[in-house]
């Protein structure tokens, strides 16, 4: 059994002994440099692309953010200028005051 091993071994360096190199086909560097191209390419939208969804919901949080703080501001001015306008007479009571359209006239 040995000797089969040894044999097939033998015949195998052999063969690879008389191999020669490959020579490759004149386009071969140009494809080969144009996919490396594409994959840093493509490595530079990834790296780009990783932020995306941060960015996408770190601004919509501000803008809700915004959006909430502006509603709180403009309640809180609605509610003080309803507690201003009880506790001061309208506009139109001034005027009705001072034309003495007020007053009704008794027959």
């Amino acid at each position: 059994m040995k000797k089969s091993y040894s044999t097939e071994t033998d015949q195998i360096w052999e063969s690879i002994e008389g191999m020669e190199r490959a020579t490759p086909s004149p386009f071969f560097y140009a494809k080969l440099l144009h996919k490396m191209q594409s994959v840093q390419a493509e490595q530079k939208e990834s790296f780009l692309s990783q932020f995306k969804p941060i960015l996408v919901i770190a601004v919509l949080s501000m803008m809700v953010l915004t959006n909430i703080g502006l509603l709180l501001n403009q309640s809180k001015k609605a509610t003080q200028s309803i507690a201003a306008s009880s506790s001061q007479t309208s506009p139109v009571q001034v005027f009705s005051e001072e034309y003495n359209l007020n007053n009704t006239i008794d027959f």
